[in-house]
């Protein structure tokens, strides 16, 4: 059995794209209106909730059972170049298990 290949360039494909979805001459309009929210509320498995931007840009400090957790955005990373620890270990395992 052969495989065929086709190449369609994107620039003569989307226009028919559009066009079945309403846009037609989708190359004449000025600009798309696009509206985004960057606000994002994150529920715990037991019970409260935060909210936040999304991605958030500082570390978001998350209240549970009186302990306070901070959680740091993944594009942060950790400070300083030391290994990580357990406490570092056991503080991700500890976010996994109230975030949803």
């Amino acid at each position: 059995m052969e495989r065929l290949h086709v190449s369609i360039p994107f620039f003569l494909w989307f226009p028919t794209f559009t066009s079945k979805y309403g846009f037609p001459e989708v190359y004449s309009q000025p600009s798309l209106n696009v509206q985004t929210t960057l606000f994002k509320v994150w529920h715990f498995s037991k019970g409260g909730s935060v909210s936040a931007i999304h991605p958030p840009v500082t570390d978001l400090k998350i209240q549970v059972e009186g302990v306070s957790l901070l959680a740091t955005h993944f594009r942060k990373g950790r400070e300083g170049d030391s290994t990580a620890t357990y406490s570092d270990v056991l503080s991700s395992y500890l976010q996994s298990q109230m975030v949803d």
